[in-house]
């Protein structure tokens, strides 16, 4: 007997669906060369944008410690530009009083001349008084009005006279001091330019220096964004990849399905042909219907032997009573020479 058959594979909707397979497998294919090109060309930009990162960061600490530096200077400018401030205020202030007190001193008579003036006018009017014996009541009581009043003007007078002393010697002292104020003023404010040289020496190259801090920062930025781009690809090639995958494992466990199908139903098929197929000493399913068959239509003997069973038993029977009475015919014995006996 043949073996069952195989399971057919070949039917149009298998092929369509390993046709789709074999497409999807060549597109996810070409889908990892597109993700692992794009990876690559992520690494090759982060390690670029990491070398430049680092020259920008070296680059930062060179103009930070330049920045200290004319820090330092600036301090010192600001220092010296207060002091010189300072001490030209005050040369000012000591200036301006200088001019004050020589400008009231030049203004009309001088405070001396006016107490000299008005003591001799006191002394004449009291001299007049007392010599000249024709003088009226009235006249003499005017004089003395006058004397009064030059006296009162003679005791304001010589607070000035102390200051005018004093003045003569405080104006010695001023001079000397807006000397010397002159002379620090001019010492910071040299120190001031001094400084502000150092500070321009120090900035020589600084404009070079940002430029290359910019350009850095802008290739890193560069590098980085090309990074994130060619990293964005991939990540979204990658859930093609995935997407498609999951597809293909659907079409597969469909041709599984189907191929499961029409195994199990070549395997039900062929165990029902075997299953015909048997004979009663195979199957007692099979005896027991055939003993219902033959016990209904009255072909079996109670013994259990049909009638073919004992027409055959009766033709042994036959054959084996004519072989017993068939005789076997005598064997003749040879004899050994002429005239002699016959061998019993």
């Amino acid at each position: 007997m043949a073996g069952p058959p195989e399971v057919d594979e070949s039917s149009s909707e298998t092929l369509d669906l390993r046709g789709q397979v074999q497409a999807m497998e060549a597109k996810i294919s070409k889908l990892k060369n597109s993700r692992a090109h794009h990876n690559e060309s992520a690494k090759r930009m982060a390690e670029q944008r990491d070398s430049v990162q680092t020259q920008y960061s070296e680059h930062r600490k060179k103009l930070d410690a330049k920045f200290e530096v004319l820090k330092e200077i600036r301090k010192r400018i600001k220092v010296h530009k207060s002091r010189r401030n300072s001490l030209q205020s005050q040369l000012r202030e000591l200036i301006s009083r200088v001019k004050d007190r020589r400008v009231s001193h030049k203004k009309g008579k001088s405070v001396t001349f006016q107490y000299n003036e008005i003591s001799s006018d006191i002394a004449r009017l009291e001299n007049e008084i007392q010599t000249r014996g024709d003088l009226s009541l009235k006249k003499e009581n005017k004089m003395l009005d006058r004397i009064r009043e030059l006296f009162r003007t003679k005791e304001e007078l010589e607070p000035l006279i102390e200051e005018t002393e004093v003045i003569k010697i405080d104006l010695s002292n001023i001079e000397s001091a807006i000397a010397e104020i002159k002379e620090q003023a001019d010492i910071e404010h040299e120190s001031m330019i001094s400084a502000i040289e150092e500070a321009e020496k120090e900035s020589e190259g600084l404009d070079e220096m940002f430029k290359e801090r910019n350009f850095l920062k802008a290739e890193g930025d560069r590098l980085h964004a090309a990074f994130v781009d060619h990293k964005s690809n991939a990540n979204e090639v990658h859930t093609k990849i995935k997407d498609m995958i999951k597809e293909v494992t659907g079409i597969r466990d469909k041709i599984n399905a189907e191929r499961k199908e029409r195994k199990s139903w070549i395997e039900d098929h062929n165990a029902s042909v075997r299953m015909e197929m048997k004979t009663a000493s195979e199957s007692e399913d099979i005896a027991n219907a055939l003993v219902d068959q033959l016990l209904s239509e009255g072909k079996l003997t109670m013994g259990g032997v049909l009638e073919s069973d004992d027409a055959a038993v009766a033709r042994s029977s036959s054959t084996a009573s004519r072989g017993r009475r068939k005789k076997k015919k005598p064997i003749a014995k040879a004899s050994r020479g002429k005239g002699g006996k016959k061998s019993q």
